[in-house]
């Protein structure tokens, strides 16, 4: 298993981020310019951050938890449709194939991460701790959460088409609810009791807390966060497990 893992790797480099000179490159780059752009198009209309005193900083450590989100969730959804043809070997299995995409990609992302957070530290010394144990938690608890739906959504997507449309279209105001632009606290009591059940904005103020000082993240669970990444992965590593050849034959 770990050479058939290793070689879906070196393949999953060379036609992701291989492709061009710069396709490593513009993976650190892209969301350094959305940090970028949401950091001046904000600094324009507020003197200062919701929290902190670094545009940069808040918005990083927002945006890069909710890219490593969607970039995982997505790359572990389109696992079986990319190593399909792989797939009719009897040496290669879906769990090879999901393995590789999520190690390779979440390595690039916490490269990427630490990049960007290193960078900004680095230019602009904000005023902010380092809690890296929180940090990483924070990190582990993305990654695990992008695993489980994406456990379920390669099964989903794999045996029903359709529901690829409809997911897009149910999740495209995720970045809006998923904290990247406020704080959980700046919101009315209404809308907190409905959005402290995002997963994803829970943990975002997981790792502000690791970040800030003078943060309080005390209404995030982590035994809710854990459960709602659970549930769909032993589910879609259940439907994968009894349908996948079925896929396999009807793609």
């Amino acid at each position: 298993m770990p050479r058939v893992v290793g070689a879906l790797i070196l393949r999953e480099m060379a036609t992701t981020y291989g492709k061009s000179p710069g396709g490593y490159l513009w993976a650190v780059l892209e969301p350094t310019l959305g940090i970028m752009v949401m950091a001046l198009g904000f600094s324009l209309l507020v003197r200062t951050p919701p929290v902190g005193d670094n545009f940069m900083l808040f918005y990083a450590t927002g945006l890069l938890p909710f890219s490593m989100y969607m970039d995982l969730s997505n790359k572990i959804s389109g696992s079986i449709t990319f190593s399909r043809q792989l797939l009719a070997y009897p040496s290669v299995t879906f769990i090879d194939a999901i393995l590789a995409r999520f190690l390779l990609n979440a390595l690039m992302q916490m490269l990427v991460f630490y990049i960007i957070l290193g960078g900004i530290i680095v230019i602009f010394q904000p005023e902010m701790i380092m809690n890296i144990s929180q940090i990483a938690l924070a990190l582990s608890l993305i990654m695990y959460l992008a695993l489980g739906i994406g456990l379920f959504n390669c099964f989903m997507f794999s045996y029903y088409p359709l529901y690829r449309q409809l997911w897009g279209i149910a999740t495209r105001p995720l970045l809006i609810c998923s904290g990247v632009f406020f704080t959980y606290d700046s919101l009315p009591p209404a809308l907190q009791d409905w959005l402290w059940f995002n997963p994803i904005l829970q943990i975002v103020g997981l790792m502000r807390e690791g970040v800030y000082f003078q943060y309080d993240a005390s209404y995030v669970s982590l035994s809710y966060i854990i459960l709602f990444a659970s549930v769909p992965a032993l589910a879609g590593l259940f439907f994968l497990r009894r349908y996948y050849r079925v896929i396999l034959y009807e793609m």
